[in-house]
């Protein structure tokens, strides 16, 4: 292998795909990229077992190769290169990093080496942001061991249009995206969300893998094949106690009164009266309250709320009205906001 690639170029491809590789790994083939160099253009690829990241780059291909190497040494190398080219070439089983009059030679490992995904097989395929879907949503996920198919965002095909839902259990998020053609419902790990390309993108799924292909890189993800809980029956379909309120005034004041608490969950009383919402938090450090002006004309009505996945679930929003809507005390909240395509709900929490 020998090639001459910009300096640009090259670590644009390193840092796409470098994302999925893990700082720590027991079997070293996974710390290292996969450079396939063949018709002026150069191949990076990254894997983790269960993702599989792969971007080109042109480049200026004297000799065809392949060979894997360290993806932070390489990485590191290329970012402080101080040419705007570099220059590549494999000697025996050293590959030769020139740029300017520095130069390196790195220890690689067999191209073959490289763990395959398998032949790629899918039954749908679309174009959509897919980011930006799966972000909107992606905050309310799981992260525990116990439900593992909580540990992602459910993707479905309803009514011919993309529906993107996550839950740990204490609060879900939803949101509808653009159409598409019917696929079985699939569940896309955390890790595969947070480095998906963004943009339009042309997705490809079947009930085990989904693919999205970027402008500058390819994404291949196992999914996690287990079946989502019934989400849709715990959203509520009845609250008409609704309050709605500036979205940023809300953030701010209830993470005002929430400096006194001592909690995990810094939890929040919200008393909701007719003009206005006022919050209230304690612990044995001392109290606090802060109010801010709301549109409501219903009963009185006190709701405890986890402040943090209250943040969380308002920044997924976009400035402006947000409202919520109540039942009881002890029952689920549905938020909404300006955008009609999302919805969220939150459980309730006791606030002393």
């Amino acid at each position: 292998m020998h090639l001459t690639i910009s300096r640009a170029e090259l670590s644009r491809v390193i840092s796409a795909v470098s994302r999925v590789v893990e700082s720590r790994n027991i079997i070293e083939i996974l710390s290292n990229l996969r450079l396939v160099a063949t018709d002026d253009t150069l191949t990076v690829t990254a894997t983790d077992l269960a993702i599989v990241a792969e971007a080109k780059a042109p480049a200026t291909v004297a000799a065809a190769g392949s060979v894997c190497v360290d993806a932070k040494l390489f990485g590191d190398i290329a970012k402080k290169a101080g040419a705007s080219e570099i220059i590549l070439l494999l000697d025996d089983d050293k590959l030769v990093v020139k740029s300017g009059r520095s130069r390196f030679s790195l220890r690689t490992l067999p191209a073959a080496d490289f763990p395959s995904m398998g032949a790629d097989s899918f039954n749908a395929e679309f174009e959509t942001d897919i980011a930006d879907l799966l972000s909107s949503v992606a905050f309310a996920a799981g992260t525990n061991d116990i439900r593992e198919m909580l540990n992602g965002v459910l993707l479905r095909s309803k009514a011919g249009k993309l529906v993107a839902v996550a839950t740990d259990g204490h609060r879900l998020a939803r949101s509808q995206g653009d159409e598409a053609p019917s696929f079985d419902d699939i569940i896309i790990p955390n890790k595969a969300v947070s480095v998906m390309p963004k943009g339009t993108t042309i997705v490809s799924v079947s009930p085990e893998k989904m693919r999205v292909i970027g402008e500058d890189i390819t994404i291949t993800t196992k999914l996690i094949g287990m079946e989502y809980p019934d989400y849709e029956r715990v959203i509520p379909q009845h609250n008409d106690k609704v309050v709605a309120v500036n979205r940023d005034e809300m953030m701010r004041a209830a993470d005002r009164v929430v400096t006194v608490s001592s909690e995990k969950s810094k939890g929040v009383r919200l008393s909701i009266a007719s003009g206005a919402i006022q919050f209230s938090a304690r612990s044995d450090a001392g109290e606090a309250a802060d109010e801010v002006a709301a549109d409501y004309s219903g009963e009185p009505i006190d709701y405890g709320l986890n402040s943090l996945y209250l943040r969380d679930m308002l920044a997924a929003l976009p400035p402006g009205k947000v409202k919520l809507a109540l039942s009881e005390s002890n029952s689920p909240a549905v938020v909404t906001g300006e955008n009609d395509n999302w919805d969220g709900v939150l459980m309730p929490l006791r606030v002393n």
